[in-house]
C-alpha cells in the first residue's frame, strides 16, 4: 500500500523547491541563550515570531520540544496528553481531540502565546489544528467533487455516443496521475503544503489498485464508471480519515511510516530519521501555514478537471474509438476532417470501425463533426488540446498507464488509454502488427475480410 500511495507524491516532489529540514541538534532556538533563563523574556522573544512562517517551527523550539515529548511519553493520543500535562499544574483532564475529522474537538488555541508553558507549545497547537483542518477540508472537498463528477457521467456518455455493442475499458487508471500534476497545471507555489493536490495525488495513487473490468457492456457503462468513481472516492476519504487519526495518535491499522512518507513527498523532502515519526510529519513547519492559504482547493479543482478528461478517455476506449494515423493521407486530405491534426507530417484522427461489405472497402471512419467539436470547447466543459491528446496517445502506443507522473508533460504517460493504430488506409492491417495483442478485442480487427495477401497488396499510393 505504501508504494502505491507514494507514487504520484514522490513524482511531484521534484517540482517542489523546499529548504532542507535541519537536525534538532543543529537548530539554534531563538531566546534560549539570550535571556539567561528568564521565562518571561524568552516567551516574549519566541512569541514575537510569525505564527504562519514555517521557519518558526524550528526557531521557536517547537520542533525540539515536540520530539522530546513524543520520545518521553509516546505517540498514543499525544496531543490530548500533552495538553493535559501542560495545563495548570499538569495532569488535568483534556477534551482536546484532533483524531476525528470535523467536529469541534480540535480547537485552535484561545489563550495568547505568552500564556503557554513553554511558549513553543502555542506553535505546536497551531500546527496541529492546521493539519486537522487540512485533512478535514480535503475530505469535504472530495465529497463535493465526487458528487459533481459522478453526476457528469451522463453528459460525457451522451457527448460521445456509443457506436458499437460491446467494448473493453481499463477503468480510471489515470486518476492518480491527474491529481499528481494538478499543482503543475495551476502553477501554485506556497511556503507550506503548496502541494495539497500532491497529497491528494498520493491517496489517489490507490486508483491503480482498483481492478477494472475486462469487458464492459456499453449499456452498463454509465453504472460501471459511476461505481468505480464511488469506490475510488470512498477509499480515498477512508484513507484521509485514517491518516489524520494516525497523525494524532490514533490506533488505526496503517503504518505510521506510510503517513511520514506521504507528507514528506508532498513537502518535498524527508525529515531526519532520528526524529519520532510524528515529529517527521510536522518537521519543517509546513503545517504552520493555514489550509486556507495553501493550494488545496485550487489543486483539487485543477485535478478534478483532469479526472474528467481521464473519464473521457475511459469512455472513448469503452466505446471502441481509437486514434488512427492513416499513412496514405496527405495534409490537404487531413485538413478536411473535423478534429484532425497534422503532427510530424502525419494525419491524426479519432475514429470508429466500419464493417466493410467488400474487400478493400473502408473499415474505419472519423467521428462525427459535432462530437469532435466538443473536445476543445470550453462551453462543453472539456477544453482539451487535441494536439496534446493525440501526442499522448501516440507516445503511449497502447502501453499500460504509468503509475508515476512525468512532470515535463501536461499529462502522464498513457493518461488517456485510448488505442493507437497506424496503418495504410485500413485499420484491419493492425491485426498483422507485432503489438496487436495490446489492442482491445472489441475492435474486431479480424472480422473485416483482411488477410495477409490482401494486406500485402495495399501498399501506399
Amino acid at each position: 500500500m505504501s508504494a502505491l500511495l507514494g507514487l504520484t507524491v514522490a513524482a511531484l516532489a521534484a517540482s517542489v523547491h523546499a529548504n532542507p529540514i535541519p537536525n534538532p541538534q543543529d537548530v539554534t532556538v531563538i531566546g534560549v541563550s539570550t535571556t539567561s533563563g528568564d521565562p518571561a523574556a524568552r516567551a516574549e522573544l519566541v512569541c514575537g515570531l510569525s505564527l504562519t512562517d514555517p521557519i518558526s517551527w524550528d526557531n521557536t523550539g517547537a520542533a525540539v520540544f515536540l520530539d522530546q515529548q513524543l520520545k518521553d511519553h509516546g505517540a498514543d493520543d499525544w496531543l490530548r496528553n500533552l495538553d493535559s500535562r501542560t495545563t495548570g499544574a499538569g495532569n488535568l483532564p483534556s477534551n482536546l481531540d484532533c483524531k476525528p475529522l470535523g467536529g469541534n474537538t480540535c480547537r485552535a488555541a484561545t489563550s495568547a502565546c505568552p500564556n503557554f508553558t513553554p511558549p513553543e507549545l502555542f506553535y505546536i497547537r497551531s500546527a496541529a489544528t492546521n493539519a486537522h483542518d487540512f485533512f478535514t477540508r480535503a475530505h469535504e472537498k472530495l465529497q463535493d467533487v465526487a458528487i459533481e463528477n459522478i453526476l457528469s457521467i451522463d453528459k460525457i456518455i451522451s457527448d460521445f455516443n456509443p457506436n458499437s455493442e460491446s467494448g473493453q475499458a481499463d477503468m480510471l487508471q489515470a486518476i492518480g496521475a491527474a491529481f499528481g500534476i494538478a499543482e503543475k497545471l495551476i502553477g501554485v507555489s506556497s511556503p507550506g503544503l503548496a502541494n495539497g493536490a500532491a497529497i491528494i495525488g498520493g491517496i489517489f495513487g490507490l486508483a491503480g489498485s482498483l481492478p477494472g473490468p475486462e469487458q464492459v457492456d456499453l449499456g452498463a457503462l454509465k453504472v460501471t464508471v459511476q461505481d468505480q468513481l464511488r469506490n475510488l472516492f470512498t477509499q480515498t476519504n477512508d484513507r484521509l480519515t485514517k491518516l489524520n487519526s494516525k497523525l494524532f495518535g490514533g490506533s488505526d491499522d496503517i503504518d505510521i511510516q506510510e503517513l511520514v512518507n506521504f507528507v514528506a513527498g508532498a513537502r518535498g523532502g524527508q525529515a531526519p530519521s532520528n526524529l519520532d515519526p510524528i515529529s517527521q510529519v510536522f518537521a519543517g513547519g509546513s503545517f504552520l501555514v493555514p489550509p486556507s492559504d495553501s493550494s488545496l482547493d485550487a489543486g483539487l479543482d485543477a485535478g478534478m478537471k483532469n479526472v474528467k478528461l481521464g473519464i473521457v478517455g475511459t469512455v472513448l476506449r469503452g466505446m471502441n474509438y481509437y486514434v488512427f494515423v492513416d499513412t496514405s493521407r496527405d495534409q490537404n486530405a487531413c485538413n478536411g476532417i473535423t478534429g484532425s491534426r497534422w503532427i510530424d507530417n502525419e494525419c491524426y484522427t479519432l475514429e470508429r470501425r466500419l464493417k466493410p461489405v467488400n474487400a478493400g472497402d473502408p473499415d474505419t471512419e472519423p467521428l462525427p463533426k459535432e462530437m469532435m467539436l466538443k473536445f476543445d470547447s470550453a462551453e462543453d466543459g472539456y477544453n482539451l488540446d487535441l494536439n496534446v491528446f493525440y501526442s499522448n496517445i501516440r507516445d503511449c502506443n497502447n502501453d499500460k498507464p504509468a503509475q508515476a507522473v512525468d512532470l515535463n508533460n501536461q499529462f502522464s504517460h498513457c493518461f488517456f488509454s485510448v488505442p493507437f493504430i497506424k496503418a495504410d488506409k485500413l485499420v484491419c492491417l493492425a491485426m498483422f502488427s507485432p503489438d496487436k495483442d495490446k489492442l482491445p478485442e472489441g475492435l474486431n480487427l479480424n472480422d473485416s475480410g483482411c488477410d495477409p495477401q490482401f494486406a500485402a497488396g495495399t501498399g501506399s499510393n
